[in-house]
């Protein structure tokens, strides 16, 4: 099982090289917030970023913890600005599920061949 670990990390290694990411420097956590009033939280995490693709990269052991252990670390948040934080979630939730659910059911999986025109004629016999 520690050999497919290691293998997986030089996997990675080399796509992050290959896209041209960068470190950044100077995090000492990352919280993710889940739907579930979990946070997965990462202490001196190692980051990158290839910011031309859209892309970070986040590792270092995580840990599971409730939303309100979490929050309560921040004591100087006052209730308005946890109200828009409130607010930010719910909203990008609203966005998901019409993201998800599209106009006939749920969204098409975009695939790299989408822009691609269709031929409109038979090609083997030109």
């Amino acid at each position: 099982m520690h050999h497919a670990v290691v293998k997986d990390d030089k996997q990675l290694i080399n796509t992050l090289k290959k896209l041209g990411a960068n470190p950044i420097p100077g995090i000492e956590e990352v919280n993710l917030f889940r739907n579930d009033n979990v946070v997965i939280t990462i202490k001196n995490p190692k980051v990158q970023t290839a910011l031309a693709c859209n892309t970070f990269s986040v590792s270092g052991t995580a840990v599971e913890k409730p939303v309100s252990e979490v929050m309560s670390q921040f004591p100087n948040m006052n209730p308005e600005s946890l109200m828009q934080l409130r607010n930010l979630g719910d909203m990008l939730s609203r966005a998901r599920a019409q993201g998800a659910a599209g106009e006939g059911g749920a969204a098409k999986p975009r695939g790299p061949d989408d822009d691609v025109p269709v031929p409109q004629e038979n090609f083997d016999q030109a």
